[in-house]
């Protein structure tokens, strides 16, 4: 198992290790030079691509990274850390302290202009920075303002409504994220799975977890299946567009535990004043 923290300790490690050799101190490369032989923007696949490349090229090239997510999560982990096995620090992290220290760094400064022409990024502050190389790695972002109440009902530390991340707004003592899979009373019960292309494709889909830990409250009497439901609301065609196995078998152990599957559904808003 993986963590971002075991990550980040890795390549401390290997940055202290590669930094010595005859007693020969590798210096980092400056984050204010006005041009790098290979700029990458992204700080997740793009700083593992990085940190590769630097640990292959060393000091013959200068390498700067440039990003705006404020975290770096495995997400690959998040399930664990509803279930309270984790605490969030094993599975996600400040970005800047993944960033290895051997390249140059944005500090949370993304690109706003990309000038292939001229080989350089302008970015948001205004600075240009020109390249000899230029990787883009920079995944897919939120876009929760699409659906009317998203925000509203998720930055609400009462109101039962999860997503697969916590509210940048919520404090450390907010236990809100471990309560998506215990806090389930009866009744209906929905998973949405976005429209279209997204992040955590599978990895996120905990309606599986949900419904274990739902079906041994059954067996204690907590809940009854005669008067609950679980519906997993998928707008898409596929559980995995580019992956039919993995298609097959969500859809046949979903037909295997009763758990609804609804197609050709989008979710449009949550309106909280159902919820009392």
């Amino acid at each position: 198992m993986f963590s971002v923290r075991q990550i980040a300790a890795r390549q401390i490690f290997s940055r202290n290790i590669s930094s010595i050799s005859f007693g020969h101190k590798r210096k980092p490369t400056p984050s204010d030079l006005e041009k790098y032989d290979v700029v990458v923007v992204g700080a997740n696949l793009g700083n593992v691509f990085a940190s590769h490349l630097d640990a292959v090229v060393g000091e013959k090239n200068k390498i700067y990274v440039t990003y705006d997510n404020p975290v770096t999560a495995y997400s690959a982990e998040r399930s664990l850390y509803e279930q309270g096995y984790i605490t969030k620090f094993n599975y996600s992290a400040p970005t800047r302290q993944v960033i290895s220290k051997n390249n140059g760094q944005s500090d949370y400064v993304g690109v706003d202009k990309f000038n292939p022409d001229a080989n350089e990024v302008v970015l948001r502050n205004g600075r240009t920075i020109k390249y000899e190389n230029l990787v883009i790695a920079m995944g897919q972002k939120e876009n929760y303002q699409e659906i009317k109440g998203f925000d509203d009902a998720w930055s609400d530390v009462v109101h039962p409504f999860y997503t697969n991340a916590d509210h940048p707004s919520w404090k450390t003592s907010v236990s809100k994220s471990y309560r998506v899979h215990l806090n389930f009373n009866g009744g209906n019960a929905f998973f949405y799975i976005p429209q279209g292309n997204f992040f955590g494709e599978i990895q996120d889909y905990n309606f599986l977890i949900s419904k274990a830990v739902w079906d041994l409250q059954a067996k204690t009497g907590k809940i009854s299946w005669d008067t609950s439901k679980l519906t997993v609301i998928n707008p898409n065609k596929t559980f995995s567009k580019f992956f039919p196995k993995a298609d097959e078998y969500l859809r046949s152990v979903c037909a295997e535990h009763n758990i609804n599957v609804e197609t050709d559904l989008r979710l449009l808003e949550i309106r909280k004043v159902f919820y009392h």
